[in-house]
């Protein structure tokens, strides 16, 4: 999932007309053409026949057996092709981890444009002609000819279970997986965790389960109110969730869904409040009021987040309610260049002085923040470093808060340029039993970074010519330096926790006291004979520069090697 999200290509425009598409796929089951209810007029009738081709529900109905078993082989075959491509795609990036080959490019870009498109509107579909394989009636208008569990049937049946497997194996894993966390992605879709995700994959799943069960249209009105509360529901859900990264996309999100939930609304009342003669206002409410709902629904979702600016860290109990307040002010902050955002920022940063207690505003980071951001041309790292200390506070909070601990990596590696910070916050973040898109986020963070810090690493060798032996032989001790680098952190870690118990064990610290003295031993030849190969490696100084100052405490060694390591860069730089 790492390298299709890295090889991602929808962009905004491209992802904001597939959820017009999914929006239009829910919004046929609010005026579905079967419901006696739904007003009869020549203007309904066209954008019913224009709605029903979004989906297959209409189509399978209205076709014949050949259509049916056509749609089911198209189907299947897509699941296959995306099963051997994603075969493919793991065995060539386990064999070589050098993503050169056109064929693996492509691969790449296949697996995640489907991953796109089944996220919006592929899922319902498929569903659906899958679902209609195992529920099968001999009276209903789907099979045609096709006389249900018998003969040849049977194939069909067989070849819809195995579909059925791959699909939905693949909805749950790219629904799950497929995702950005972090708040600086340029992916169109990247957002902070929700629910919401897999309440509309079971949504997905529900509705065309409910279309082939119900294929005569008996529950209609009962199906309209289910249908409405759940879009109810998912709306209040939407209102709490914090935003999108790219915000032009979640006004959409909010858009379309608020016009789907007064499809629904616009269904409920033909079907129970207005009972007398057939007319044309249920369309007229439809058409001309949506787009208002959706305006009102998109302003009380923006009053929302006013009112969070409203408030100070300290009133926040909730990590979530955290989430959204750190990731409003990070909005505010890239925006702050329009004159709107820019005033809603400055009034937010007084306020939060204003009402910081005397301990929050002796923090050097936020003196200094704060102190810079009073100047009209402050730059992003200052008020980045505002954002720090407010993140400080937060986690001392909620110091066990998976989430805000790899928002806080997020920041230290794309705001404060902190790539060893990032890497601690996201260790920190792995003891505190993070979720599976946590820990897929953090899998996916470390790659990018291991793969930045090895390109500049390439770009920083000292000894163009060296031997290959040498660099072989180097790379192999490498590895072993951050193995050793990493059992001495989680004794490190071990030990004060241990510490910090109300009664901790004295037997046990010594013991990791031990371990912990043997380990920085060790360390400490690890670093002599990588010193030996290559003594002027940038990532090799800072991460045993990081080492000592931030884990063993020896502030003075630490930042002889870390200014070691910045001269060399910067001689680096001057010799390009």
């Amino acid at each position: 999932m790492h390298e299709l999200l890295q090889s991602q290509v929808a962009t905004a425009t491209l992802y904001k007309i597939l959820l017009v598409a999914e929006g239009i796929q829910f919004l046929w089951y609010s005026i579905h053409e079967d419901f006696p209810f739904i007003w009869k007029a020549r203007v309904a009738d066209w954008f019913q026949e224009f709605v029903k081709y979004f989906q297959f529900d209409d189509l399978l109905t209205r076709g014949s057996d050949g259509f049916f078993v056509a749609c089911l082989f198209v189907v299947f075959a897509i699941q296959i092709i995306i099963l051997i491509t994603a075969l493919f795609t793991t065995w060539k990036l386990t064999a070589s981890q050098k993503k050169t080959s056109t064929i693996l490019a492509y691969c790449l870009k296949i697996l995640s444009i489907y991953g796109v498109l089944l996220n919006t509107i592929f899922m319902m579909p498929f569903f659906h002609i899958f679902l209609a394989t195992f529920i099968c009636s001999n009276d209903d208008t789907i099979h045609g000819s096709l006389t249900c569990y018998e003969g040849g049937y049977f194939g069909y049946l067989a070849v819809s279970i195995i579909g059925f497997i791959l699909h939905f194996g693949f909805s749950i894993l790219f629904t799950l997986l497929f995702i950005d966390l972090n708040p600086s992605s340029s992916i169109p879709f990247a957002a902070p965790q929700s629910k919401l995700n897999l309440i509309k994959l079971a949504i997905k799943f529900i509705i065309p389960l409910y279309s082939v069960i119900d294929y005569k249209r008996e529950a209609n009105e009962p199906f309209m109110v289910i249908y409405m509360l759940v879009w109810i529901f998912i709306l209040l859900l939407r209102y709490r969730q914090t935003p999108f990264y790219t915000r032009s996309v979640f006004n959409f999100v909010l858009v379309v869904e608020a016009c789907v939930l007064w499809s629904t609304i616009v269904g409920f009342v033909q079907a129970f409040i207005d009972v007398g003669e057939e007319d044309e206002s249920g369309i007229f409410y439809l058409f001309f009021v949506a787009p208002l709902f959706a305006y009102g629904y998109l302003r009380v979702t923006e009053r929302r987040q006013v009112a969070f600016r409203r408030k100070h860290l300290k009133n926040f109990k909730k990590e979530t309610d955290v989430e959204m307040y750190i990731n409003i002010i990070y909005d505010l902050i890239e925006n702050r260049d329009k004159p709107d955002q820019r005033m809603a920022l400055d009034g937010l940063l007084k306020y939060y002085v204003k009402h910081s207690n005397k301990k929050d505003t002796e923090d050097d980071a936020f003196a200094l923040a704060t102190g810079a951001l009073l100047q009209e041309d402050a730059q992003s790292a200052e008020w980045y470093r505002w954002v720090k200390s407010i993140m400080v506070l937060a986690l001392e909070n909620h110091p066990k808060s998976a989430r805000l601990h790899l928002l806080y990596a997020y920041i230290q590696r794309e705001k404060l340029n902190n790539k060893f910070k990032a890497l601690y916050e996201m260790m920190i973040t792995q003891e505190n039993k993070p979720n599976i898109e946590e820990e897929f986020s953090i899998y996916r963070y470390k790659n990018i970074i291991e793969e930045e810090m090895n390109e500049n690493d390439l770009k920083n060798t000292e000894a163009r010519g060296i031997d290959i032996n040498t660099i072989v032989q180097f790379q192999n001790k490498f590895v072993e330096f951050q193995q050793v680098i990493e059992i001495a952190v989680e004794r490190h870690l071990d030990f004060w926790k241990e510490l910090l118990e109300s009664n901790p064990d004295i037997i046990k610290l010594q013991n990791l006291g031990s371990l912990i003295t043997h380990s920085v031993e060790e360390t400490q030849d690890h670093f002599k004979k990588l010193s030996e190969i290559r003594p002027n490696n940038i990532k090799m100084l800072l991460i045993y520069g990081n080492f000592l100052k931030d884990i063993v405490n020896d502030e003075n060694e630490g930042n002889k090697i870390l200014e070691r390591a910045s001269y060399v860069n910067k001689s680096a730089n001057i010799n390009k």
